[in-house]
């Protein structure tokens, strides 16, 4: 007897799961005007700050997409910060060492 075939004599019924699909309300899909509403909220100073790091954490409820988001505006807040600093770093060498060619002229024309 083959290994892959039940007896014909078997109760053995193979069983039918249908998929069960449950709507799940953080994986919505996001609209444009749920895009324009979260960059509002953002631009508010405190409030904006505050709400990102709640949704970057996940809060209850939040949705995928909104806490995806959330994180996308951390990193590229910390790629900014980098960049800031770096530039002025950069800056200030540049400053310092044209103020200090400039102080030497003036103290050789005096």
């Amino acid at each position: 007897m083959n290994q892959l075939q039940t007896p014909p004599n078997s109760t053995y019924e193979s069983p039918q799961q249908s998929p069960h699909y449950h709507a799940n309300p953080t994986n919505e899909i996001p609209t444009v005007g749920n895009f324009v509403v979260v960059q509002l909220l953002a631009m508010i100073p405190l409030i904006g700050f505050i709400l990102m790091i709640i949704w970057a954490i996940g809060g209850s409820g939040t949705p995928l997409w909104r806490s995806n988001y959330a994180r996308a505006f951390f990193v590229m807040m910390a790629i900014g910060i980098v960049i800031s600093i770096l530039m002025s770093i950069f800056l200030g060498v540049i400053l310092a060492s044209l103020f200090a060619s400039v102080a030497a002229i003036f103290s050789e024309l005096m």
